[in-house]
This record gives structure tokens, C-alpha cells and sequence, in this order.
């Protein structure tokens, strides 16, 4: 069973609804930003056009006495409500206000200048004056801002309450797609967790069909899983044949020290034997071990295939450690060879075991040939060869075919595996056929250069 710590770490739901959320929350907030900008500035607009409308249409009326005034506000179209007046006039530099406040407002000491024709009223707030010359002197208005502002203030808060509550409601349908999205990634996580490799790995994940992200991780996690499940099968094994294997040796060194202690006294020439054996048992055990520390080693080991490198000179490095490995006939087949990209150390390690397994397969009379080609290396014997039903599991550890056991073939079974693990990562590769009409032949294949 697997278990994944998630502390600090957010979830995919989380991320899609703070996501979504701040999308969302800065839409709406630019949303009424420029909504109201833009209304306000259209009532600013609104308020100036009546301002100077007014104003043009004062200056064509004579305005000398608060009776004009009072004539004005009784015919005016235009809404006169924080709306001031005042006249100036050059005859007999009088100046005339349309009531009391607009006397105050034009006063100097309560208004101050904020922009063109913009002022501040002290108590009364933001204005906007406009002068028009009339017929016998000029004419100033003087038009408050407060409506503007109060309509920009319900204008806003009714946004603000209809803004919130459009947020909530994407919040809430964002929730709901985040569960719905991340659902499938949340089950299948839960069902990886809850994984036992002891059981089917495909029956254990549930089906996913959509989203196709979560469908295309299903897929590898399966393939991932049953990798990792054959591993620890393979390992299981190993460990029990490895066992299996260092048991015969120590029980056979148990076997002659016993003997040696009840008979070496009174027969001392058991004693020799018994030495001889537990030597060979020895030799066996160390065999064993340095196998299987290579290939440890080999599984640990990161390659770093060079530049490419003459097939020949690999098959020549080869040739004399075979010379001087038996006195048995070689047999030399040379083809023209191109260059190969490999491990040259590998590669001749690799060549040596497939040749100690040639001898050890045939009969001491028989010859071996090695064949060298443009990108391959063959090495052909003439012994017990290697049934169909047997290639696919040459490669096991431990693994020796009856034949082998059946003639007494010393070995460990860890030499083609570690020669295919070494394989793996030096680019290349290990096959065998029939040698017809008796025998084997290896062929390894280099990975030739483009």
C-alpha cells in the first residue's frame, strides 16, 4: 500500500477555486471601475451641457433687478436646484446675485480652485463655474456637483451589492466545477494509495475516460505499477534462489567439517578429500557472491556511451582474451566492420561470458567460431544448444536449463544476466538461434553510428 504525504501542498480543487476566484474578483472589480468612471464622467459631461446652455440662453435676456431673476426660474427647462447666478454689470458696476446663496457661493473666502472652472465650496461641496458675456456686462454660473455625486453613490452601491452577489454565485459554480474536474484525479490517487502489488494492478485502479490527462496517467501508472510489481517478483525470486544457491555450498561445507571432526582422527584419509570439497565449495561460494555483486554494481552503474569507435578493434580486444581463455580451435570469420557507439569494456565483458558459456555448453573437441560483421559480433559452438521454450528465460538469474543440470555443468546461472544487464546500457543486444545442425549461435548487435 502506498501513501503520499500532502502536507503544505494544495490541491488541484484549491488551485482552480483561488484561481477562478481572483479572475473573477479582478473582472468585477475592473467591471465597476470603469462602469463608474464612465457614468460619472457622462454626468460631469450632462451638468456642464446645462451649465453652458443655461448660461447662453441668460445671455441673451437683460438681467438689471430680482425681477428677472425671479421671471427666469419660472420659464426655466433646466433643473435650477444648486444652480447660481451672478451678473455683473458695467453700467453702474452693480452686481447682482439670483438669491442669498449664490452670494455666498461666489464669495471668495469660502470657495477654492481645484481645477479649470472647478471650485470647492466650503460646506456645500464641488462646483462648476462658467462665464458668458451678456449685453451690458457679464454673467457667471455657478452649478453644483452634489446630484452627480449622489447618483454615482447609489449608481455605486447597487453595483457593489450586485457585483457581490455574482461573485458568490461564480464562487459557488467554481466549486463545483473544481470537484467535478478534479474527482476523477482525487479517486484515482485514492485507489493508487490503496495499491498492493500481491494482487492484479489493472483490477485495483478504477476506469477513467475523461479528462484525458487523468485517463493518459491511469495508463502509465498501470504500466508503472506492473513494472514495479514484476521487479518485486523477480526480486522475491532472486532472493529465494539466491538462498537456494549459497544453501548447497554451505551445506556441503557443514557436511565435511562434520565429517572431518568424527572420522579425521581415526581416518585420517578422509581428510584430504573432505579439503578438496570444501575448497571446491568455496570456490563455488566466492563465484557466487562476485556474480552477484556485479551485477549490483551493473544495475547501480550510469552509463556514459563515448564517441563512436571501429567495430574491429572491440572484436580484436575480444579475440585475445579468447586465445587465452581455452587451447581450444577458433575458428576467425571477418567481414568488413563500420564504427560502433558502445562501451568497449562492456562490450568485451559481455563478449567473454557468451564465450565462457560456448565452451562450457560443448564438448572440449568441438571449435568455436567467431564471426565478425559490419555491426554485429556472432559467436557460434557446436554443443548442447538452447531450447525454443528456454531463450525467453536465458537471461533470468539463476536460471539453467535441465540439460545443464542434467550434465553437471558448474555455474551459477548469473552470467547471461549480468551480461544482459551490462547489454542494456552499452547499446547494444543479445540474441541466440540454432546453429544447424548442432549448437547455438549468439549474435550481439552493436548500435552502429548514423
Amino acid at each position: 500500500m502506498f501513501f503520499v504525504k500532502t502536507e503544505n501542498v494544495r490541491s488541484s480543487r484549491k488551485i482552480i477555486v483561488r484561481t477562478f476566484a481572483k479572475l473573477f474578483a479582478m473582472i468585477f472589480l475592473v467591471l465597476v471601475v470603469v462602469t463608474t468612471s464612465t457614468v460619472a464622467y457622462r454626468l460631469i459631461l450632462n451638468r456642464q451641457h446645462d451649465v453652458v446652455g443655461l448660461a447662453q440662453k441668460m445671455a441673451t435676456s437683460d438681467i438689471d433687478s430680482a425681477i428677472d431673476w425671479d421671471t427666469w426660474r419660472e420659464n426655466s427647462i433646466v433643473d435650477l436646484r444648486d444652480v447660481y447666478m451672478t451678473a455683473k454689470l458695467n453700467a453702474n458696476k452693480q452686481t447682482l446675485y439670483s438669491d442669498r446663496t449664490a452670494k455666498t457661493v461666489a464669495t471668495k473666502d469660502v470657495k477654492i480652485k481645484l481645477l479649470d472652472q472647478y471650485y470647492w465650496v466650503h460646506e456645500r461641496g464641488l462646483y462648476y463655474r462658467y462665464t458668458v458675456s451678456v449685453k451690458n456686462g457679464r454673467l457667471i454660473v455657478m452649478i453644483g456637483m452634489s446630484s452627480v455625486f449622489k447618483t454615482l453613490k447609489t449608481m455605486l452601491l447597487v453595483m457593489l451589492l450586485t457585483t457581490f452577489a455574482l461573485y458568490m454565485l461564480a464562487v459557488f459554480f467554481i466549486r463545483h466545477l473544481a470537484d467535478k474536474i478534479s474527482a476523477p484525479l482525487v479517486n484515482f490517487t485514492q485507489a493508487v494509495g490503496q495499491v498492493t502489488l500481491n494482487e492484479s494492478i489493472e483490477t485495483q485502479l478504477p476506469e477513467v475516460n475523461e479528462p484525458a490527462e487523468v485517463n493518459a496517467l491511469r495508463e502509465t501508472s498501470v504500466l508503472w505499477l506492473m513494472s514495479l510489481q514484476d521487479q518485486v517478483i523477480r526480486e522475491k525470486e532472486f532472493i529465494a534462489n539466491a538462498s537456494h544457491e549459497l544453501k548447497t555450498p554451505l551445506t556441503a561445507f557443514r557436511g565435511n567439517l562434520a565429517l572431518i571432526k568424527r572420522r579425521g582422527q581415526d581416518h585420517p584419509e578422509v581428510v584430504p578429500r573432505a579439503l578438496e570439497l570444501l575448497d571446491q565449495e568455496a570456490e563455488r561460494m566466492q563465484g557466487l557472491v562476485s556474480q552477484l555483486l556485479l551485477i549490483s554494481q551493473a544495475e547501480r552503474q550510469s552509463m556514459k556511451i563515448g564517441s563512436a569507435q571501429p567495430l574491429v578493434e572491440i572484436f580484436d580486444q575480444f579475440l585475445q582474451v579468447a586465445k587465452a581463455e581455452t587451447n581450444r580451435q577458433i575458428e576467425i570469420q571477418r567481414m568488413p566492420a563500420g564504427k560502433v557507439i558502445t562501451d568497449k569494456i562492456n562490450a568485451v565483458h559481455i563478449l567473454k561470458i557468451i564465450f565462457e558459456n560456448a565452451l562450457k555448453y560443448s564438448e572440449a573437441q568441438e571449435r568455436v567460431i567467431l564471426r565478425l560483421g559490419f555491426d554485429y559480433i556472432e559467436i557460434v559452438d557446436f554443443g548442447l544448444g538452447i531450447p525454443l521454450e528456454d531463450r525467453s528465460k536465458v537471461f533470468e538469474r539463476f536460471f539453467r536449463g535441465d540439460r545443464a543440470h542434467s550434465s553437471k555443468i558448474n555455474g551459477t546461472g548469473l552470467g547471461l544476466a549480468l551480461a544482459a544487464e551490462l547489454a542494456a546500457k552499452s547499446q547494444m543486444k543479445i540474441s541466440f538461434s540454432d546453429n544447424q545442425s548442432r549448437g547455438t549461435i549468439a549474435r550481439i548487435d552493436f548500435l552502429d553510428e548514423q
